[in-house]
C-alpha cells in the first residue's frame, strides 16, 4: 500500500469514526432533548392541573361566599316580611276582639271566666277586675256571677283579671296578656294556607 493509499485509508477511517462519534453525540443530545422535553411537558401539565385546581377552589369559595351572602339577605327579607305579617295579623286580631266586645258572647265569656276563677278560689277571698271600657257590664256581671267586679285603673283591652291574695295568685284572662302571649309564641310554619 502506498503512502497516498494509506493516507486515503486513514482519512476515510478518521472521517467515518468522526461521523460515528458525531452521530452518537447527536443521538445522545437528541435523547437528552427528548427527556428534557418530556420532563418539561410533565412539569407544565402539573402546573396546569394545579392552576385548574386552584381556580376551581377559588371559584367554589367565591360561589359559597355569594350563596351565603344571598342566603343571609333572603333570611333577613323573610324575617322582615314575617314581622310585617305578624304585626298586621295582630292588628286584625285586636280589631276582631273589639268587635267581639260588642256582642252578647263577650258578656258570656266574662261570666264564664269569673265563674272559673270563683271555683278555683273556693272559699278564699278573690277580687275580680274588669277593663275600664267594660264598666257598663259591671252590674250585669255581678248579678250573673254573685261577684262584684272592680273597675281596673289599668286598661287591659278586655277580659278579666282576678287576684286571690291569700294564695298570692293572679288569674289573668285579660286580652292584653293573652295577645302578648300569642304574639311572643307565634311562629310561621311556612307555606301558603288557603
Amino acid at each position: 500500500m502506498t503512502q497516498d493509499e494509506k493516507l486515503e485509508n486513514f482519512l476515510h477511517m478518521s472521517v467515518e469514526t468522526a461521523q460515528q462519534e458525531s452521530q452518537k453525540a447527536l443521538d445522545e443530545y437528541q435523547a437528552q432533548l427528548d427527556r428534557s422535553f418530556e420532563e418539561h411537558k410533565a412539569v407544565r401539565r402539573q402546573q396546569a392541573a394545579d392552576a385548574v385546581r386552584d381556580e376551581k377552589v377559588r371559584t367554589e369559595r367565591e360561589i359559597n361566599r355569594q350563596l351565603s351572602s344571598r342566603e343571609i339577605d333572603i333570611r333577613q327579607t323573610i324575617a322582615q316580611r314575617q314581622d310585617e305579617l305578624k304585626k298586621h295579623l295582630f292588628e286584625r286580631v285586636a280589631e276582631k276582639l273589639q268587635a267581639f266586645k260588642g256582642t252578647k258572647d263577650y258578656e258570656e265569656f266574662l261570666v264564664r271566666k269569673i265563674n272559673e276563677a270563683k271555683k278555683f278560689a273556693g272559699k278564699d277571698e278573690m277580687t275580680v277586675y274588669i277593663d275600664p271600657s267594660d264598666a257598663a257590664l259591671a252590674d250585669s256581671l255581678a248579678k250573673e256571677t254573685g261577684v262584684t267586679p272592680q273597675i281596673s285603673k289599668e286598661e287591659f283591652v278586655g277580659g278579666m283579671r282576678a287576684v286571690i291574695r291569700s294564695r298570692n295568685v293572679l288569674i289573668d284572662n285579660s286580652f292584653k296578656t293573652l295577645m302578648a302571649d300569642q304574639r311572643d309564641n307565634y311562629s310561621f310554619e311556612g307555606g301558603v294556607q288557603e
